[in-house]
């Protein structure tokens, strides 16, 4: 009952979100209902479809529309309380605050190196404190991509960012939480002081077993994913089994009786979520083990146990539904419990391989849907990693959270284990560096295929009820086909890509891609005190993405028209990301000596380079591209563009990059009798570029404008955009717009792509 209950509530949310897998899973109840001649409570279930449709209706969230060029939305002056994710990151305080009745995630940069110390030894955790601020309204993916920041914070009851402009420390006064509140103060206290012990990698140890990965590098977060491990170090609902199981075997040592061990874990499992953050696969897990040993006396399944606690969460909050990690953590465990009984009477190590085999495929319709990547290292990796974590180096850093819990001090034996076992771990880790296993990269399907997907997943399970190797050869063959299946990417179109104050543009043609520009943030020499170990990057929020759900894991040419950081900042970013044929640079452009790392990152990627001086003109599939001012080493770095000509298919593009009013002329005398519909307007609409004579000689349709929000420099000018005006020029904008890209034609921009899937 407690199944198809579940069951029911998930079409009913489905029904809002996605009516064709909802109907497929109508159909899935009703043969489930007729087989087991239960058609009866079909009317039944209908109601809990219904209400679970009412719910899910009644809590989407609607979010406004509003102009993008301008996202401030008023400020506030007065006593704020710090929540419990404070955390200093270099030079960036960051977390949550609630402002009146309003919560709010909001940024404040740190002065100096004194305010940091300062800080980090009184960290404002559950403190009020007098504070200015500027609230901002929270924009959605400018590029119409899946991942969108004011959804996610949305689901979290926040609507606004706030940048906090002065902050009095000194006249802050700290609450005294109670409750849950306390727990969560002392867990945040307990990491910090974890982290002054003298281990190199106690960030991991932190990560590990308090659930906070405060501490992790972004780099150390990406190549954890890369193998497909992250899991291991993201405290999830294996950690709350394996610690249950644990705790279950020492009470049996002891000799405590059943009664008394069940007791014990039903107080302590829910303090250990609480202790670890409260993440949705957490709370799952604990949940789940709760109503099983307080309900297994009355006839509670696991499966009834798994679908009452989905009940009771989606009952309590029915945007946890949108949670990846809650996603993953019901499917896998349904898959886990529902393939248990082929395991009876198999050995240990043939048991560990099956079930990581089968929860790595029930992840992948999910993986795929948000992810559009495959790590199929994670199939072998975790056949070492999860025993080596299970056995070995999540017991020792249990252990270490024990004694700095009740003894305060660390035994120094315990850190020399821990440094052997890293050892042991980073030897592991560059093993399957160094194989450099393969991953697949899927561009964004219809609904149908995910869902085909996971009904092959569920075909393979069945069928090894009657022949293991039957079923396992089906799911197999699943994953030959979606390794070697050659996806088509057939589009023919140019994307200018929104990414804030910087260019870059995307031109892809029969599965070719080429990007012009990468975008990238202005950095200035800082003190090492403003080291960020969550570095951010505007290409992982644009380009990289962009491309990933476009189905590309390899771009054929990468060409940086000049060493401007807000045109190759993202260089070496993509160079790490992606496999990249050419590289294409002018190598005597003023300020070349810029492209250093770049150059570097290229040769250790097996980058070829190309001389621009070389190559002045090229095909990309249908696209033919020309590349001009391709050898100049003007005593300027915008004097030094190169300027791209691109036609492909009916259009034409004119990519001006940062080039001058000046160099314009010798620019348009090499397009003689050519027509340009769509000019990319030079140096983000300054008014040192795109002069009358350059639009009286092109006459362009469109004039695309790439430049931040709210820029510092002004970006564009109201001379240039008057030019425009003037001449009846249509004028796209990334601010207004977001990315606008043409395609067979057809045009698309950011803007209406996010109102298409919010109407």
């Amino acid at each position: 009952m407690w199944l198809n209950s579940a069951l029911s509530a998930l079409i009913g949310i489905l029904l809002t979100e996605s009516p064709v897998s909802a109907c497929i899973l109508v159909i899935v109840l009703t043969i489930h209902l007729y087989v087991k001649k239960q058609l009866m409570f079909l009317l039944m279930y209908s109601a809990v479809i219904a209400a679970f449709l009412m719910l899910s209706s009644s809590g989407h969230t609607v979010l406004s529309d509003f102009d993008w060029t301008d996202n401030e939305a008023g400020s506030y002056k007065g006593p704020v309380l710090f929540e419990d994710d404070v955390q200093v990151d270099g030079d960036l305080l960051s977390g949550t605050l609630t402002a009146g009745e309003k919560k709010l995630r909001f940024n404040y940069y740190i002065g100096s190196e004194e305010e940091q110390r300062f800080i980090k030894a009184h960290m404002p955790y559950y403190t009020r404190c007098p504070v200015d601020l500027r609230l901002q309204r929270v924009l959605p993916n400018t590029n119409g991509l899946k991942f969108n920041y004011d959804e996610y914070l949305s689901f979290q009851g926040i609507h606004y960012t706030a940048k906090v402009t002065t902050f009095d420390r000194t006249s802050c006064q700290p609450l005294k939480p109670v409750g849950i509140d306390w727990l969560k103060k002392y867990r945040l206290q307990l990491a910090d002081w974890l982290m002054t012990l003298p281990h190199e990698r106690m960030a991991y140890v932190v990560a590990l077993t308090l659930g906070d990965t405060r501490y992790l590098s972004t780099d150390e977060l990406t190549a954890l994913k890369a193998l497909g491990i992250y899991h291991l170090y993201a405290i999830s609902g294996s950690h709350v089994a394996l610690l249950s199981v644990q705790l279950f075997y020492v009470l049996k040592r002891l000799y405590v009786p059943l009664l008394y061990s069940r007791m014990v874990i039903l107080v302590l499992i829910p303090l250990y979520a609480l202790l670890t953050g409260c993440s949705p696969s957490v709370l799952r897990a604990s949940l789940f083990i709760f109503l099983y040993i307080l309900l297994k006396p009355f006839g509670m399944t696991l499966l009834d146990s798994l679908a009452l606690s989905f009940l009771l969460f989606l009952l309590y909050d029915i945007q946890l539904i949108m949670d990846i990690g809650f996603q993953l953590s019901y499917i896998i465990s349904f898959v886990l419990i529902f393939t248990g009984r082929l395991f009876d009477g198999k050995p240990a190590p043939a048991v560990f391989i099956m079930t990581t085999f089968f929860a790595q495929m029930a992840s992948l319709p999910v993986l795929l849907l948000h992810f559009n990547t495959i790590q199929w290292s994670g199939f072998i990796t975790n056949l070492l990693f999860v025993p080596f974590f299970t056995f070995l180096l999540f017991p020792l850093c249990t252990l270490i959270l024990l004694a700095a819990m009740f003894f305060h001090v660390v035994p120094s034996v315990l850190l020399d284990m821990l440094t052997v076992l890293f050892k042991i771990n980073d030897a592991l880790i560059a093993l399957f560096n160094g194989l450099h296993l393969p991953e697949t990269v899927i561009s964004n399907q219809w609904a149908v295929f995910y869902i085909m997907i996971a009904a092959v997943v569920c075909y393979g399970i069945y069928c090894c009820y009657r022949s293991t190797s039957a079923g396992l050869s089906v799911m197999a063959s699943l994953c030959l086909l979606l390794m070697c299946w050659p996806w088509p990417k057939e589009a023919d179109r140019v994307t200018f890509v929104d990414v804030g104050q910087g260019d870059s543009t995307i031109v892809e043609s029969m599965g070719k891609v080429m990007v012009i520009d990468t975008g990238g943030q202005l950095t200035f020499d800082s003190a090492p005190w403003k080291e960020r170990r969550k570095a951010s990057s505007t290409a992982d929020f644009s380009v990289i993405p962009l491309l990933t759900e476009r189905g590309y894991d390899t771009i054929d040419y990468l060409l940086l028209t000049h060493p401007d950081q807000d045109h190759f900042g993202e260089a070496v970013q993509l160079l790490h990301h992606f496999d990249i044929n050419y590289l294409i640079i002018n190598p005597v452009s003023f300020g070349a000596e810029k492209y250093k790392e770049t150059l570097a990152a290229a040769a250790e990627n097996h980058t070829k380079v190309i001389d621009s001086r070389r190559l002045p003109a090229m095909k990309l599939g249908h696209a033919q591209l020309h590349l001009m001012n391709i050898d100049s080493s003007a005593g300027d770095e915008n004097d030094s563009s190169i300027v791209t000509f691109v036609k492909l298919k009916q259009l034409t593009y004119l990519l001006m990059a940062d080039l001058p009013a000046d160099k314009e002329q010798q620019i348009t005398s090499q397009l003689s009798g050519i027509t340009v519909n769509v000019l990319k307007i030079g140096h983000h609409g300054s008014e040192t570029s795109t002069s009358d004579a350059l639009l009286d000689r092109l006459k362009p349709n469109y004039a695309v404008i790439s430049a931040g929000r709210n820029n510092r420099f002004g970006h564009p000018h109201s001379s240039v955009i008057r030019r425009l005006e003037t001449r009846g020029i249509s004028i796209l904008n990334t601010q207004r717009d977001g990315k606008v890209e043409f395609e067979d034609n057809a045009l698309i921009t950011g803007k209406k792509a996010i109102k298409k899937t919010r109407q």
